[in-house]
């Protein structure tokens, strides 16, 4: 009887993969749609990782926020690998962000591929309420186009349902066949028929080919830290009025990070909706994303992205890291979606705070399960 009360109390503890695996802080997620938000969490909390919970989070972004952070989105990503103290860099065109998302999590992650995605295309398959997030960028800037109007235009208020059916069977595809299947597989070819019915010429070898940039990240002192950034140009002018880019943060309890921003080049790009998706306009992102580390004390301090320049950013970092100065006032005078652990991740988690940009209607979903 004891050996059977014993196995049935191990039974009852969550096993990894479902939420509740972690058991007090499991890292934090921070973006601009409160439903990707919540994604990247549940992740860290059944014992993803950074990588797998950046991943999720910009895949559930481009259900629940395609006006800046569609599938076809351009950007910028940083990540750390805390078990060898590296950083990588990363830039791509569109549509090289899936690509992007998969080397990361191929780096970073601890979920199997469709783990991670498997969120997303539930989300466009059954159904979410709309947020504040979604209505306020429909509602500012819808496209005329017939197809995004049959999709999104229906009942536009807060809490509405909404369902894509096309972009849950892109997901659907991406999820059995891996990123790539983006690039060659059934996703590719789902899109490159809709855009031929739609009369548009797709370069199918140029597709095929495209691939995000990387590289090793720069690094210069910040204090006794290390500040991360992009070796890349970044931080363009806004180009149309309206949220055309987006910004996600991840960190996870071992210290972990990814910090990425996004951009349409205009809310919802083009305008067309092509097969589930839209492709974005010219641009630049405004945003850039930044880390904070330290490799000899093996410890992450800080992940932020948004903002309107590098310099603020980094100004952002400097302030909240070094000055230690309140992260929820900091972000008010530099939005940014941002995270930060002043004495460091993993072994002070106490410390760490995560903060939305307040000009938009994101959240910081903090990963602090009951069990």
């Amino acid at each position: 009887m004891a050996i059977a009360g014993l196995l049935t109390a191990c039974s009852s503890d969550p096993e990894l993969g479902s939420p509740g695996y972690v058991a007090g802080f499991a890292g934090a997620v921070v973006t601009d749609e409160p439903h990707a938000a919540l994604v990247g969490r549940d992740i860290l909390a059944a014992g993803g990782s950074a990588g797998d919970a950046a991943a999720a989070t910009f895949l559930a972004l481009s259900v629940t926020k395609p006006a800046s952070a569609g599938l076809m989105a351009y950007g910028f990503c940083l990540d750390y690998r805390i078990a060898d103290q590296t950083h990588r860099a990363y830039r791509f065109e569109s549509p090289g962000a899936v690509r992007a998302m998969a080397a990361i999590h191929a780096r970073l992650g601890a979920f199997p591929w469709r783990q991670v995605v498997g969120p997303a295309e539930a989300l466009a398959r059954f159904n979410f309420k709309r947020s504040l997030a979604f209505a306020q960028d429909w509602q500012s800037a819808a496209p005329r186009d017939s197809a995004a109007q049959a999709v999104f235009g229906g009942n536009s208020a807060v809490g509405a349902s909404l369902q894509q059916l096309d972009l849950a069977a892109l997901l659907g595809q991406i999820r059995e066949q891996g990123g790539g299947s983006v690039y060659s597989g059934g996703a590719a070819r789902l899109i490159w028929q809709a855009a031929a019915d739609a009369g548009f010429q797709i370069d199918q070898d140029r597709w095929r080919k495209t691939l995000p940039t990387a590289g090793e990240a720069n690094k210069r002192p910040l204090g006794n830290q290390t500040l991360v950034t992009l070796p890349f140009q970044s931080g363009g002018r806004a180009t149309a009025t309206g949220n055309s880019d987006s910004s996600l943060v991840a960190a996870d309890s071992k210290g972990n990070a990814v910090a990425c921003v996004f951009s349409m080049g205009r809310p919802f790009g083009s305008g067309r909706l092509i097969g589930g998706v839209f492709f974005p306009a010219p641009g630049v992102p405004i945003g850039t994303p930044v880390l904070v580390t330290n490799s000899n004390t093996k410890i992450l301090l800080a992940a932020i992205a948004g903002g309107s320049s590098r310099a603020s950013v980094e100004e952002l970092a400097e302030k909240t890291v070094l000055s230690r100065a309140a992260l929820d006032r900091a972000v008010r005078v530099v939005p940014a979606n941002a995270i930060v652990c002043p004495k460091g991740l993993p072994n002070y988690a106490e410390t760490c705070a995560a903060a939305t940009d307040p000009t938009g209607k994101g959240l910081a979903a903090i990963g602090e399960p009951q069990r």
